[in-house]
């Protein structure tokens, strides 16, 4: 099999299939190259408001309307209530120690409520990867592209005229590609950083890092919890409440603090300006952080990322009895996964640093995914490979260079 093709583009996340959905507005012949096959699980999960606005532009620029309600969630959810996400209102911080159950600071000093959306209508999303990367590359077959899964490639090589040769195998059969652009769209380390023997350049002065990570159900929401209540820090600092109290409960608690604070004359803690656990929910602790998302189909996305002394502690690599070793650190966290299942068995990366000492050349780019990562913290992954399409997609406005195939 011996196809050709404007654009190959390797992988078929959400990135990849934008892409697609941009050549095929602008002429372009496109193929994705999937390894797997859909809808298949991705982490990257988390969006924010430099995402909305990258999705509004680039849905506008190119005629893609179908696109553009993935901006917010008031959008997403009228237009695509079949496809899962979640509200995401802003970034919620809670300081942890080990041994201690967490109690809410005077003046919260150990807890950060980052607003991002004015309201639920206009606020960013967490993506169920599995729905809203299948659900693009449909769009991006609609308009045009060719698909193929299953697809494991061994090779590229460059011709004198820049097109690339792509060699591998697709269900038994041996497949061979030609294409006048490459682009590297699957993921850390991936395949064009392999073909090419690309070299890695560590990054100065940043920790080693580790991650761990599944979805799970009956993940306990922290505004529920007496732990994370405005009221906590005055209760017993020997107290382990591991369970959700009942709201009579809570309403004392509540009363209680209020009459605690009239006395003391302090100033009434203000409420907080989103549920809390509607957000990119962190909790952070020394030499690492968890994660927790939640999506509106009553899954949680959640993991940490540590250095590489804690996770040799918690022995990182064993999976599931590493997660339960974590919790037992962090009495509060673990009264939060108490009644947690997860729904996938867990994910270790041993390494989540990397970057590429080149991302792009003649005939062939990588997205930003695929070129350098840090840390998840602060939800950049989505924006960054969303400007990497911009950019990407102002070159395809300029044209390739060389003419059609033969026959093309």
């Amino acid at each position: 099999m011996t196809p050709d093709t404007d654009l190959a583009i390797v992988g078929s996340g959400f990135g990849a299939s934008v892409l697609a959905m941009i050549a095929r507005r602008l002429g372009y012949r496109v193929m994705l190259l999937e390894r797997g096959r859909h809808p298949r699980f991705a982490i990257g999960e988390s969006a924010s408001p430099l995402a909305g606005v990258l999705v509004e532009q680039l849905a506008d620029r190119y005629d893609l309307p179908r696109l553009r309600p993935l901006s917010a969630y008031g959008t997403w959810q009228r237009a695509y209530p079949e496809v899962v996400c979640g509200l995401k209102r802003g970034f919620t911080y809670f300081k942890h120690e080990v041994g201690q159950p967490y109690r809410v600071a005077a003046g919260r000093s150990n807890q950060l409520l980052v607003a991002a959306s004015p309201n639920d209508e206009l606020s960013d999303t967490h993506w169920l990867r599995a729905d809203v990367d299948h659900f693009l590359v449909r769009e991006a077959i609609a308009l045009g592209a060719e698909y193929l899964d299953e697809v494991m490639l061994d090779a590229v090589e460059w011709r004198p005229d820049g097109t690339a040769v792509l060699t591998g195998q697709r269900r038994g059969a041996s497949l061979q590609l030609r294409a006048r652009l490459l682009v590297d769209a699957s993921g850390p380390r991936g395949f064009l950083s392999r073909a090419m023997k690309i070299d890695e350049r560590p990054f100065e002065g940043y920790p080693r890092t580790q991650a761990l990570f599944s979805h799970f159900t009956d993940v306990a929401r922290c505004d529920v919890m007496a732990d994370f209540a405005p009221g906590s820090g005055i209760r017993d600092p020997g107290s382990v409440a591991s369970r959700v109290p009942s709201p009579a409960a809570l309403a004392r608690s509540a009363s209680a603090g209020r009459a605690e604070a009239g006395r003391r004359r302090e100033p009434r803690i203000p409420a907080p300006p989103y549920p809390i656990d509607d957000a990119a929910l962190h909790h952070v602790f020394d030499g690492g952080w968890m994660w927790v998302l939640r999506f509106g189909n009553g899954v949680t996305s959640a993991g940490v990322a540590v250095e590489d002394a804690l996770a040799q502690e918690l022995r990182l690599a064993d999976g599931a009895p590493a997660w339960e070793r974590l919790l037992a650190r962090f009495p509060s966290i673990a009264a939060q996964f108490a009644d947690a299942r997860p729904i996938r068995p867990f994910t270790w990366m041993p390494q989540l640093a990397y970057r590429a000492s080149v991302a792009a050349g003649a005939g062939w780019a990588m997205l930003p995914s695929a070129a350098a990562f840090v840390d998840p913290l602060f939800s950049t992954g989505i924006p960054l490979t969303l400007l990497g399409i911009e950019r990407l997609a102002r070159v395809l406005e300029a044209g390739l260079p060389g003419g059609s195939f033969p026959g093309g």
